[in-house]
Formats: C-alpha cells, structure tokens, sequence
C-alpha cells in the first residue's frame, strides 16, 4: 500500500514512456538516492516486461545497461540475474558495460554473468590484481594478458600498447 498510494507512491503513476516506441531509454542519473533501489527494481520490471511481450510477437530485444556495476548489491540484482538468465530463451540479448569490473568481480552474480557471457571486450586495465581475478573467471591464457595490461612478457621487452582482447565464445581475440 505504502508504494502504490502512499508516500513511496512515486512510480505508481502513469508512465510517459511511449511503449510502442522500439527505443526506450531510462535514465535514472537525477533520481534521488533515497528511491534509487525502487527505481531500479521497477525499470528492470518493465525491461523483463517488454521482453515477454516482444518474444510472444516474435521480436527480439537488446538490452544496453550502462554502469551495470551499480545493478550489484542492491534489492534488483535478483531481477537482473533473472533478466540475464532468461536471455537467449526469451529472445533478448543483454549487454553491461561498466568501467568497475572489479565491482562486478568482487559480485558472485557478476562473475556469473562475466563467466558466462558470450561476448566480452575487454579494454586496458591498469591493476594486476584486477586482471588476476578476471583471468580466473573467463579464463584468459597467460600470454594474452598483455594485451590488456600494457606489461611485457618478460623483463627484456619494453611496454607493450595495448587495445584489449575480445572474447567471442571459446575465442580470445587480441
């Protein structure tokens, strides 16, 4: 009651997002910290909702999430894994771009979603520890680590520049 005509009422209202549109962008940047957790919880309740009806009309839906890290240790996180999970299944593809992978490492649901993400880019990345631990969950050889931390193989070589890796299936591209 308190969150549909109380004082947390606030996404009890009539949206004005126009639904039919095949663009919609939420932007939660200004909304306050107070409603930040709500409001993350009903945009993702109305992502999960537009992919259901897309996949019952045969149309697929991507998914852009912007500073995905923040989705980690807050009551939506269930909804995104559930919004990750049924992906494929449901004809929706989901991308998180995020420049903290160390928040999404240090998260046992974003190592899931790392681990099991066909695709990933993976551009330089200044601390080893960082690149320790992503190497453990996607499993990156030894000798492709210099492309995402700049460093030489062996002491003899000098700084390598670096662009990153990609990681499409079982490919590790440089």
């Amino acid at each position: 009651e308190t969150y549909a005509v109380g004082s947390l009422n606030v996404f009890a209202q009539q949206t004005n997002i126009p639904e039919d549109n095949g663009l919609i962008v939420f932007d939660i940047h200004n909304l306050e910290d107070s409603f930040r957790d709500l409001g993350l919880m009903v945009m993702l309740d109305q992502v999960i909702n537009r992919v259901a009806q897309n996949r019952a009309k045969g149309i697929y839906t991507y998914i852009y999430i912007d500073e995905f890290h923040k989705f980690f240790n807050t009551p939506a996180e269930p909804l995104l894994m559930d919004l990750w999970k049924m992906g494929r299944a449901m004809h929706c593809f989901s991308t998180g771009i995020t420049q903290n992978i160390i928040e999404v490492l240090n998260n046992e649901n974003g190592q899931l979603i790392a681990h099991n993400s066909e695709y990933l880019k993976i551009l330089k990345l200044n601390r080893m520890e960082i690149i320790e631990d992503l190497s453990r969950v996607i499993f990156i050889p030894h000798q492709l680590i210099t492309y995402i931390s700049g460093l030489p193989n062996n002491g003899d070589e000098k700084l390598r520049r670096t662009n990153g890796l990609i990681k499409y299936g079982t490919n590790i591209i440089p």
